[in-house]
């Protein structure tokens, strides 16, 4: 009897021994994800998500999103290109090297005035019988026609030959030469040394008259001068055609 109840126990034992390992088993094994059964279903959850769901580190496939070319673009790229912007100014390439300084305000008063003097100087007097020489040369060459043939050799020679001496101290307005008579017009620039600019024209002008290149174009010169309140000199000379 006793032998018997032995047997039983350890019978017992080894069924719950048995009943303990399949627990224990059945508790250690993994547990099959439930991702696939919501792409049958009908979850609001997308393929992405239950891809990042299966595979965390896994990131979502990016699909190409392609529209239909817009038909402003052509017309948008045309009008960028025909634009001004985009064009290369030259204007502005060639100019921005050498500007012209801005003169002050002194100057520019002073450049009217003389532009004045000029005009009153040259004007005939209707109270003179009797014109002075330069207001009669300047009606003359006022009336000629332009001889082509001397006119732009006379104002070459003039230019290259005499004016240059001066460089930019002096102010030359105008150089015009027609058929017989030149007219050159010379004047001092704001603040020069009046007295100086003077002398130097006089001192050129009877020092051409000895070169060959004049003596083979002109025949004669005249000077006058005038002079503004603050002494600048304006000063006109007329050459005659030999």
């Amino acid at each position: 009897m006793k032998i018997m109840r032995l047997t039983i126990v350890a019978t017992m034992a080894v069924v719950v021994s048995l009943a303990i390992s399949i627990f224990l088993l059945e508790g250690a094994r993994p547990q099959m994800d439930s991702a696939p059964r919501l792409l049958n279903g009908t979850s609001d959850r997308t393929g992405a998500d239950v891809a990042r769901q299966t595979n965390p580190t896994q990131q979502p496939a990016q699909v190409p999103q392609t529209r239909s070319p817009d038909p402003r673009a052509k017309s948008l790229v045309t009008a960028a290109d025909e634009s001004p912007s985009s064009k290369p100014t030259t204007a502005r390439l060639s100019t921005d090297v050498s500007r012209a300084p801005v003169p002050s305000p002194e100057a520019a008063a002073t450049k009217q005035l003389v532009a004045q003097t000029y005009d009153k100087m040259l004007s005939p007097d209707s109270h003179r019988v009797m014109q002075a020489p330069y207001v009669a040369a300047h009606a003359l060459v006022e009336k000629e026609n332009v001889d082509p043939n001397w006119s732009e050799l006379a104002n070459m020679s003039i230019g290259d030959n005499f004016l240059s001496g001066f460089g930019s101290r002096l102010d030359v307005s105008m150089v015009n030469c027609r058929t017989d008579i030149c007219e050159v017009r010379v004047s001092s620039n704001f603040g020069n040394d009046y007295d100086a600019d003077l002398m130097d024209v006089q001192n050129q002008l009877a020092a051409i008259k000895l070169q060959p290149w004049y003596q083979g174009v002109f025949d004669d010169g005249s000077f006058s001068v005038s002079f503004l309140d603050n002494q600048l000199p304006v000063m006109v000379i007329f050459f005659t055609r030999k």
